[in-house]
Parts: C-alpha cells; sequence; structure tokens
C-alpha cells in the first residue's frame, strides 16, 4: 500500500554567529516553517484551510451523516463517528476497516419509529446478544465497536432512548 505521508520535510537553516549574513532572514524562516505545516495538514487532513490555526492541531472527530436506504453501509475510512436516521427497517454494512479500529454507530428513529436492524456479521456483544433498538419515533442508539481482526467486531451499548 502506497503511503501518502511525505518522505522528507522541509529543511530549515539555523545560522551561526559566522554565517548570519549569507543565512535566510528571520522571516524567511516563519514562511518555510508556516509551508510545511501547511503540506504537513493537507497530507493528514487536519485542514482544509490555507491559514494554520491552534484549532488546526487537534484531533476532533467528526460525525458523519450517511445515507440512509435498505442497506446502509459505513465507510470507516472517512472517519469514527457515524449517523443515520432511520427510514424502514435496515441491514447495517461496513467497508474499509482496518484491524484495530475503533468507530462508533448512532442509529436515530425517524418520526414513525420501530425501525430494527440487521447488523453487519461477527459481532461479539457485550453481555453476549445484540441489544434492541429504542422504538420510540426521534430517539437514538449508540453503538461502539472495535475491529478484532477481519470481518470480526466487538461491539459495545454506549447509551440507549437518547
Amino acid at each position: 500500500m502506497a503511503s501518502s505521508f511525505p518522505v522528507s520535510i522541509d529543511s530549515f537553516t539555523d545560522p551561526t554567529a559566522t554565517s548570519k549574513l549569507n543565512s535566510p532572514g528571520h522571516s524567511a524562516q516563519h514562511i518555510d516553517v508556516n509551508d510545511a505545516i501547511e503540506k504537513l495538514e493537507a497530507k493528514v487532513g487536519a485542514n482544509s484551510s490555507a491559514v494554520a490555526t491552534s484549532l488546526d492541531y487537534k484531533v476532533t472527530p467528526r460525525i458523519i451523516a450517511d445515507s440512509d436506504g435498505a442497506t446502509v453501509t459505513f465507510n470507516l475510512s472517512t472517519r469514527g463517528i457515524h449517523t443515520v436516521t432511520l427510514g424502514g427497517n435496515r441491514t447495517l454494512a461496513l467497508s474499509n476497516e482496518t484491524v484495530g479500529q475503533t468507530f462508533v454507530l448512532r442509529l436515530l428513529q425517524d418520526a414513525t419509529g420501530s425501525r430494527t436492524v440487521t447488523w453487519f456479521s461477527t459481532i461479539k456483544w457485550a453481555g453476549g446478544s445484540a441489544p434492541t433498538l429504542t422504538t420510540t419515533g426521534g430517539k437514538a442508539d449508540t453503538f461502539g465497536f472495535i475491529v478484532t481482526s477481519s470481518g470480526n467486531y466487538d461491539g459495545y451499548i454506549l447509551g440507549q432512548n437518547i
């Protein structure tokens, strides 16, 4: 698998007392540093803007609102927190999971409620059995998972009837 990370980082000079006149100026050093930070941000997807701020260095998971359909497939390469409003009884599926990855699914009942799901395969649930979803319209249940090996998951109830 090819890596999208840089193989080198811009070099910076630290002039000695005898070479100050031949070295880049102070402002040029800042420009080089900012350019390197922006390149790194683009590689890791930390920021979509060209302006670096202190907020860019926090790893904050974003919630992905997935599309409802007969089969709801959660793409785990996008982010680790997914939500979907269930508009009917649904089959849940995953794509692009990685062994050791954790992710969260939030299943929201539509206004009608009483929606059920068929879970993706090979989940070992805490307590030994799959949970029963909250059936009240407009209420959500949240579940956490660990990918333990290819196609195998540990499942946890994080909250229900929220």
